[in-house]
């Protein structure tokens, strides 16, 4: 959700201003949904909430990505590189194009060949249908968060997946793709998800520095500049939703 306003961090959610359809298309997102009410760059303008609705939802609109990724971009142009601060660099770069390049953490092959169709869906709810042909070797960038507990079966040891743009799957396969994709995870074995950590670290993936910091115990909605008397570790509450003022602003209106 992108609205026109300054929003803040609202417990589990966190509400952006600038819409980058690049970068949601890449990760699959389809839909935006806004109060802002000009046109969005690299989406379509598809319906309004009713005049029928609260206030809080009638002012919404809702866009549609233009070939948001749904298992379907096939590029063809690796980009080497292992350092998360780089690859967000070269992703937000404008000469980028998620349809053709991709950030992968080694070269995997200098002649790839563009995906001719592919297929994602869902079986049973945990396993991920993936298939695929070309004329060659390719990759196939997945709307998925990576993880080293990530495997495929059947394996048929000519497809291997990969970490891409530095949060993202990648598959690669020689001509002809039928597989599932399943999380690994066993109970009492968090071994893969220690590889994701030292993966990360190794990345140098570092939190982004603020201006402000929480002191221990304070409640991580409180805003530094609001005192609840009473209470020992600050607000318990949201203050944001009382439209009080912060820092933690990501763009502005003409951002969208």
């Amino acid at each position: 959700m992108f609205p026109k306003t300054p929003e803040y961090h609202n417990r589990n959610t966190t509400k952006v201003l600038i819409a980058n359809t690049k970068i949601l298309g890449m990760l699959g997102v389809s839909l935006i949904s806004t109060d802002h009410t000009g046109n969005i760059r690299g989406a379509r303008f598809i319906t309004k909430g009713p005049e029928s609705a609260s206030w809080a939802h009638k002012d919404l609109r809702l866009y549609a990505v233009h070939n948001p990724n749904l298992g379907t971009y096939s590029p063809t142009r690796v980009i080497a590189e292992n350092n998360a601060e780089r690859i967000v660099r070269i992703i937000m770069n404008q000469q980028f194009n998620p349809r053709r390049d991709i950030v992968l953490n080694q070269q995997v092959s200098n002649t790839l060949k563009p995906v001719i169709k592919s297929k994602m869906s869902f079986n049973r709810g945990v396993r991920v249908h993936i298939e695929a042909n070309s004329l060659g070797k390719s990759i196939l960038l997945l709307p998925l968060q990576f993880s080293n507990c990530m495997k495929l079966e059947p394996g048929d040891g000519h497809s291997s997946l990969h970490r891409a743009n530095l949060i993202q799957t990648a598959i690669l396969f020689d001509q002809v793709l039928d597989t599932e994709i399943f999380l690994d995870l066993r109970l009492f074995s968090a071994e893969c998800r220690m590889q994701d950590i030292s993966q990360l670290e190794a990345m140098q993936l570092k939190p982004v520095e603020t201006e402000e910091r929480y002191l221990p115990g304070m409640h991580p909605f409180r805003h530094p500049n609001i005192s609840c008397p009473g209470l020992k570790h600050g607000c318990t509450h949201d203050p944001y939703s009382k439209g009080n003022p912060s820092k933690f602003v990501y763009g502005h209106e003409d951002s969208i």
